[in-house]
């Protein structure tokens, strides 16, 4: 079951970054996309839609999603097989800095219900947030400590 979740999140990832990265215009700075990538994605995603939704067998729907999540990590159809495990292939860039400025001064509370939008239900966990801060602070510390020592 836990690999069924990893599949979402990488998902959710890729769908998340195209949304944060819909521009008028072609980027190269999280991953290749075209103008306006969601557009291109749900292209995707709506080419089969349009009949009774019981008709769309699970390879088929399979291949539809494939389609438009390659919009963000295959745009340039240079990828022969995507590793839902390796961090990084969610971007083209080191986004180490990105965790401290999340930690340090701009966290951002992000919730899903299900409902309003296209992603699984997930709740605020000020808790959980705050461990995983902890965790990439004392990462970066030990990090840096290392580093100076030399």
């Amino acid at each position: 079951m836990s690999q069924l979740y990893d599949l979402e999140d990488w998902l959710t990832t890729g769908y998340t970054y195209m949304a944060m990265t819909d521009y008028p215009y072609e980027t190269n700075f999280l991953k290749h996309m075209p103008a306006w990538p969601c557009n291109s994605s749900c292209q995707a995603l709506t080419k089969g839609m349009n009949r009774d939704l019981s008709t769309i067998g699970d390879d088929e729907l399979f291949a539809m999603i494939t389609q438009s999540i390659k919009v963000y990590y295959d745009f340039d159809n240079k990828t022969t097989c995507n590793d839902i495990y390796d961090s990084s292939s969610s971007s083209n860039s080191d986004m180490s800095g990105w965790n401290i400025l999340a930690c340090n001064s701009m966290a951002m509370p992000m919730e899903a219900d299900g409902v309003h939008d296209m992603f699984s239900s997930r709740k605020w966990n000020y808790t959980s947030y705050s461990g995983i801060l902890y965790y990439y602070l004392q990462f970066y510390l030990m990090f840096y400590h290392f580093y100076k020592s030399r």
